[in-house]
């Protein structure tokens, strides 16, 4: 009886790791964590900015994200493990975009990801909106 359940626990544990990939099931083991890539908006006074509206594209102009907050104010996520699946697994470039009122900015990442995780590469922390130019 131990021996049936242990194995029903180790087939159980198996198959909620496995991952889909050209048609073939790769065991892959995933941690829990849920990863963001977040950027900090400030005024020209150095003041968080609330209430802006982001996005992120991609290289081909595909909308990746659209305005969602961080956890701490002034901050909003560039891009989130809600992605991964649209980033393939090598680096890409992405930019992202915020506005309010007359205020603009906007700043370029790389990133990447593979089947659990997106990872951040390279880009700003921080960004500051300023006027818009005509």
């Amino acid at each position: 009886m131990k021996k049936n359940l242990l194995l029903i626990v180790v087939c159980l544990t198996g198959a909620s790791c496995l991952v889909n990939k050209e048609k073939r099931d790769i065991p892959i083991a995933c941690t829990e964590e849920f990863r963001t890539i977040s950027v900090l908006l400030i005024n020209e006074k150095g003041e968080p900015v609330l209430n802006a509206s982001t996005y992120t594209v991609n290289q081909t102009g595909d909308t990746l994200l659209t305005t969602q907050t961080g956890f701490y104010p002034g901050s909003y996520v560039v891009l989130s493990d809600n992605e991964k699946n649209r980033l393939g697994n090598q680096p890409v470039n992405i930019r992202f975009e915020a506005f309010i009122d007359s205020l603009t900015t906007n700043g370029s990442f790389q990133v990447s990801a593979d089947a659990c995780h997106i990872s951040y590469i390279s880009g700003p922390d921080t960004l500051v909106l300023t006027t818009k130019k005509p």
